[in-house]
């Protein structure tokens, strides 16, 4: 019997899950795309086939721009593998790139092909779907999007666009043909920003570097539920408290950025992938977290959930899959898109609410409520994977709290 009911269970959340895809899939007439001419740090991966000089070329790769210096990386037949060459160089200086190659004879004679068959500099411009130069002859009946450019002895055909983080939408499919040469390239996946720095609150490296982290209290439990009685003192998260958090996990400093904050050999990626722990526990976790008043307050005041329900249950499943699952450039995004939200939820309790007076200031960027909410969160995925699923080990268990630390530190 349990099985049936488990089974129907499963079966009535992927009915919903795929209404919440649909509303999220609508097409958007209204909708504009940011330009990407704008981007001062991106990156793109896939692969590319180049036919020149009566030889042919092919390998896996990323391009990544960050201010006016790009690389490209050649990657051979490992599309998540170390760097095999490189071909570095100034998007602003054509013909003055580099070669470097690591990874044999082999990778060096593809990064040397390709160099010598395109200026890798104007790529900058062409994999964005943009003209380098005035001189550049432009194609497009979307006009946002262009289908074809002619520039530099090249007709360029774009194929086929994605959309990325931030409302970008940047070539996935594109044909360069020119005389006895063709290049395709075919672009997987990509990343629009927090390349070089995880925050953009305004605060300088400089700042984040001379900030420290507060004094642990001696009774952290009483900090946060006072023995008194008493509410507990607000202690708002600042910019320089949210930065000098992000700074300690991005980039390089996690085994994998690609693979973001968790990883496929996480507790958190194991739990929260099944789909069916985490959505059939919200409502559980919702009726938590609005016992706390200040909780409360912001979503009766703020929240968009009374007129679009289905909308904010979306944008909440995406930040959190974003933050997840996300490479660390999405998850910087994210955690920066959700403080910039919850930065304009502030205001003054109502009414009383136990020892939470009338007239009390609140503010969703506050380190009680936060807490209060990351721990009905996490501590709802494992009793409803338990439920739904199997008990989880005490290793398990401690393995999983402390990988939703890193989850809190994304909001500072």
């Amino acid at each position: 019997m349990c099985a049936v009911l488990l089974c129907r269970s499963k079966l009535l959340l992927l009915a919903l899950l795929l209404t919440l895809q649909g509303c999220s899939s609508l097409k958007e007439s209204h909708f504009v795309p940011q330009s990407p001419e704008g981007l001062s740090e991106w990156r793109v991966e896939g692969k590319f086939a180049l036919f020149a000089d009566q030889g042919k070329s092919k390998s896996y790769f990323t391009y990544q721009q960050v201010g006016e210096n790009y690389e490209l990386v050649v990657l051979m037949d490992d599309p998540v593998g170390a760097p095999r060459a490189v071909i570095r160089g100034n998007v602003f200086e054509s013909g003055r790139s580099t070669v470097d190659a690591s990874g044999g004879a082999e990778a060096l004679s593809i990064a040397r092909h390709l160099h010598d068959a395109i200026d890798t500099a104007k790529l900058s411009y062409w994999l964005r779907g943009l003209p380098a130069t005035e001189d550049a002859t432009l194609y497009q009946e979307d006009m946002y999007l262009a289908d074809r450019i002619e520039e530099a002895g090249w007709e360029i055909e774009y194929r086929d666009y994605m959309s990325l983080q931030g409302g970008y939408r940047l070539p996935s499919e594109i044909k360069f043909e020119a005389d006895g040469k063709s290049l395709v390239w075919e672009m997987v996946r990509g990343d629009t920003g927090f390349l070089s720095h995880p925050c953009e609150q305004g605060v300088s490296d400089a700042t984040v570097a001379a900030s420290v982290d507060p004094a642990r209290a001696p009774d952290v439990v009483g900090q946060l539920v006072p023995r008194d009685g008493r509410a507990p003192l607000p202690r708002w998260i600042n910019e320089v408290d949210f930065c000098r958090q992000l700074a300690k996990i991005h980039d390089n400093k996690l085994p994998s950025s690609r693979e973001g904050l968790f990883g496929p050999d996480s507790m958190m990626w194991k739990l929260d992938g099944l789909g069916a722990p985490p959505a059939f526990g919200a409502g559980r976790a919702l009726l938590l977290q609005v016992a706390h008043p200040w909780v409360t307050a912001g979503i009766d005041q703020h929240s968009e959930v009374r007129n679009d329900p289905l909308g904010r249950a979306r944008r909440t499943f995406y930040h959190i899959s974003s933050m997840v699952f996300g490479s660390m450039p999405q998850v910087m995004a994210s955690a920066n898109q959700v403080r910039n939200i919850h930065e304009e939820i502030e205001g003054e309790m109502t009414e009383q609410a136990g020892a939470f007076h009338h007239g009390s200031a609140y503010r969703a960027n506050e380190v009680s409520a936060m807490i209060w909410v990351h721990a009905t969160l996490w501590e709802t995925i494992v009793h409803m994977y338990e439920k739904l699923e199997h008990k989880l080990t005490p290793q398990e268990k401690d393995q999983f709290y402390e990988e939703t630390k890193l989850f809190a530190m994304l909001f500072g």
